[in-house]
């Protein structure tokens, strides 16, 4: 026991903090077959010198016995080291994502504004000359060409509108029939950052459950709602898609991609976040729809009200 407070006080072990690995459960066998010998050699009568020679067996068997629970501890720390390196690449290549479409989203506005004044002038000429028909055969030159390039939300915020219209396409190169039901979010002051890695994941987590039906049966509804009226002001954010059945345990979804301690680390990055800021939420499957919804205090933008208001 003494031994045993001595290495807890240098090195504690690490926290498993989802299903048990096959190998933990499996860490007590070799101290059990030790100690089942140690009674089998106790209870057994023989000379001394093979009791003695019983001593020193079981000394080498306490000895491989640390070993090999060293060795497990090494396994387990090592494999959270990896979990949590795959986490952080997720998140990576989500923020540079969406930073690539917040980019491109700047860039197409201000090119549309660059290229406004040149269809101004020409329209101004066409009607000022009374030629009215080929006014009207430009404009409707121009709506065909402009159609890709309008954005499929404006919420007024950046962020937001970045991510919403990324995934929006993504699904709607799917063949995925998407809805959105939004309202002004200008006024969001949730940490960009935070609200990023949630949206994102969950976009990305609908899109592929689509991909997995057939087209006819692909849908997505996306709704963005900001209640300014709540104390504090809220974000309602929730995504319902057409789904495979789903089995939720908890908060975990397992994952059934090859190489699973490689994957499903959007929803766990979503699940840390949400549980960081205390954001109530809701999971569930039901009749071929699986949804996620949640609602986010803004409590960031609770402060600057109060301080405006003193």
């Amino acid at each position: 026991m003494a031994f045993v407070i001595l290495v807890r006080h240098f090195h504690t072990p690490p926290q498993e903090n989802g299903k048990p690995r096959a190998w933990i459960p499996a860490s007590t066998l070799f101290p059990l077959c030790t100690l089942f010998v140690l009674y089998r050699v106790f209870n057994a009568e023989g000379a001394a010198g093979e009791n003695d020679a019983w001593t020193f067996c079981l000394l080498v068997m306490c000895a491989v016995d640390m070993v090999a629970l060293f060795l497990l501890d090494q396994l387990e720390s090592t494999a959270q080291m990896r979990e949590a390196l795959a986490i952080a690449h997720q998140r990576a290549e989500v923020q540079s994502a969406n930073v690539k479409a917040l980019g491109n989203s700047y860039k197409a506005q201000r090119k549309m504004t660059h290229e406004f004044r040149g269809y101004l002038f020409a329209l101004s000429d066409m009607l000022a000359n009374g030629d009215t028909e080929a006014a009207q055969s430009y404009l409707d030159e121009l709506k065909v060409r402009q159609t890709e390039r309008i954005l499929l939300v404006n919420t007024h915020n950046p962020i937001i509108d970045a991510i919403l219209n990324q995934k929006g396409y993504a699904a709607r190169e799917q063949d995925i029939d998407l809805h959105f039901e939004i309202n002004d979010l200008s006024e969001v002051a949730i940490p960009s950052v935070d609200l990023t890695v949630v949206m994102s994941n969950l976009l990305d987590n609908a899109i592929e459950a689509c991909e997995k039906l057939e087209k006819q049966q692909r849908r997505m509804t996306v709704k963005a709602i900001y209640n300014k009226s709540d104390n504090p002001p809220t974000l309602f954010f929730s995504v319902k898609n057409a789904s495979k059945p789903v089995k939720i345990f908890g908060d975990h979804i397992p994952t059934t991609k090859p190489e699973p301690e490689l994957h499903g680390f959007g929803l766990p990055n979503v699940m840390d976040i949400l549980h960081k800021y205390d954001v109530f939420y809701l999971m569930d499957y039901k009749d071929g729809s699986f949804l996620f919804c949640l609602e986010w205090a803004d409590a960031a933008n609770e402060k600057a009200v109060a301080a405006a208001q003193k």
